[in-house]
């Protein structure tokens, strides 16, 4: 009996090709084709992300920009100062691929807002159906109200009562954080006191249907010292809020474990040794880690860090750098987890060519406490301010809302997707290995592929979006098994 190797050329069975490489190809490796002709190895940022046509929500000076992404309904709600009224104002937008569509925007109040450094914040709650929005405002003697309100936004915008944070006024509030906490049911407020205390502050507030109910308010450090929130994200592997502040230039994290009847208790301060002013966090729900980006204090270069929770204590990875030489700036809510791919989405603004700074996005995917960032990232706006992240899970993408400086400043916002694996455009096999720009052989689709290994005979293998060729269903067949080291690859 003859053996399939002997029926077989070495290297493969027929249909070979000559191609150019893109990259270094290793032997036995799944390839794509290119649209100049060449090829490249199939790997998950193949496709790098694209963006949809950018859309105006406010054509007015835009300011205090908060956004947030409602699960239930599929809409996108911003919260901001209009600087044509200097009211607090807010909007719907419907997502759909890459259009974003706004509805008309709501006054959230007709006072005018607070001067200096007003801020906002807002997050969806899924068990009140409504959006939380924190925002400040001042009456005509320069009292100052800090008050939170739950918006309904199924179908058209409708507001709730107006609810004063912790009860109090005459404050003076910024750096307003909001999340949701599953295990409360409560959004949770992180806020600035400045005078009299100055000093983080953390309550949680809980939404009854038009009204609002408030915990306990509780100071971020007991010591008084100024702590300004930078970050909230719900651990849900742990069922904790974990809250990101600013001290002295460093960032420094404490976990919340929140009630339903508004009490709090706090794990100890931990501090990564992150040296910057600004740190936005997402939560990673496929590792169940948190992923924190920020601009190193001393070389303003842009870097990543994983944060491990384990119920009791604090751990991280080591620090990833986005990109060597190059000053990046963050702002808060600029990182997003896709639940689709399980990519970090990470929006930054690039300074190297100074002020106003153009837009980036970057991903990465997490295992363990390692992040792997794409190898390029993907200029998003011109240039831009404030821009905030988040991620619709029904469209798959993710939609950035930001002040575009080209443009007087108007609030605008764009869906970009997180990219995607190039297995779709799957040609065949490599022969052996080639370098970059140099040519080399290709068994083609139809042909037999015979320098592979650990195969299951009879077995039907698929080309996974990182590269991979295993048994596991994807949406690029590559072929069946002949042999432990034969594919017959499907033409």
């Amino acid at each position: 009996m003859t053996n399939l190797s002997e029926l077989l050329p070495a290297g493969g069975g027929g249909k070979q090709a000559e191609f150019v490489a893109s990259g270094v190809i290793p032997n036995g490796t799944a390839v794509a084709l290119n649209s100049n002709g060449t090829i490249s190895v199939v790997d998950p940022d193949g496709y790098p992300p694209t963006a949809g046509t950018a859309s105006v929500f406010e054509a007015a000076n835009t300011s205090a920009l908060s956004f947030c992404y409602d699960s239930t309904n599929n809409k996108v709600f911003a919260a901001y100062i209009d600087g044509g009224t200097n009211y607090f104002t807010a909007v719907l937008g419907t997502v759909s691929g890459k259009t974003i569509t706004f509805a008309t925007p709501v006054v959230l109040n007709s006072n005018t807002a607070q001067t200096g450094s007003p801020g906002s914040g807002c997050a969806y709650n899924p068990s009140a159906n409504r959006v939380l929005v924190v925002y400040q405002w001042r009456d005509g003697s320069n009292n100052k109200f800090l008050v939170a309100r739950g918006c309904s936004t199924s179908g058209s915008l409708s507001l709730g009562s107006e609810g004063n944070v912790a009860n109090y006024a005459d404050v003076t509030m910024s750096d307003i954080c909001v999340s949701y906490d599953a295990q409360a049911s409560r959004n949770m407020i992180a806020y600035y006191w400045g005078y009299p205390y100055y000093t983080g502050y953390i309550e949680s507030c809980q939404i009854n249907g038009t009204l609002l109910s408030f915990g306990s308010n509780y100071q971020i450090d007991s010591q008084g010292i100024a702590n300004y929130p930078n970050s909230l994200v719900y651990d849900s592997g742990n069922n904790r809020t974990i809250l990101g502040y600013q001290r002295s230039g460093n960032i420094y994290f404490i976990a919340i474990n929140a009630s339903a009847n508004g009490a709090q208790s706090h794990s100890g301060e931990y501090n990564p040794s992150i040296n910057s002013y600004a740190a936005p966090t997402a939560y990673d729900t496929n590792q169940q880690k948190i992923v924190v980006a920020y601009g190193d204090s001393i070389s303003q270069a842009g870097k990543v860090l994983v944060i491990n929770y384990n119920g009791s204590a604090f751990s991280k990875g080591s620090v990833t750098t986005i990109a060597t030489n190059t000053l990046c700036y963050f702002d808060s809510n600029g990182v997003s987890f896709d639940s689709q791919t399980n990519k970090i989405g990470i929006v930054y603004r690039n300074g190297d060519n100074g002020y106003p700074y153009p837009g980036k996005l970057i991903t990465g995917t997490v295992s363990g406490t390692t992040i792997t960032l794409s190898p390029t990232a993907t200029t998003i706006g011109s240039k831009f301010q404030n821009p905030r992240n988040v991620y619709n899970s029904t469209e798959k993408v993710f939609v950035i809302a930001y002040i575009d400086v080209n443009n007087n400043n108007y609030g605008t916002a764009l869906a970009i997707d997180s990219g995607q694996s190039n297995n779709i455009d799957y040609v065949g096999i490599s022969d052996a290995s080639i370098s970059d720009t140099a040519t080399g052989s290709i068994t083609l689709r139809g042909g037999v592929s015979t320098n592979l290994s650990s195969l299951t005979p009879n077995s039907t293998y698929y080309v996974q979006t990182d590269g991979t060729i295993t048994t596991t269903v994807s949406d690029a067949i590559a072929g069946k098994a002949l042999s432990s080291t034969s594919l017959l690859l499907k033409g």
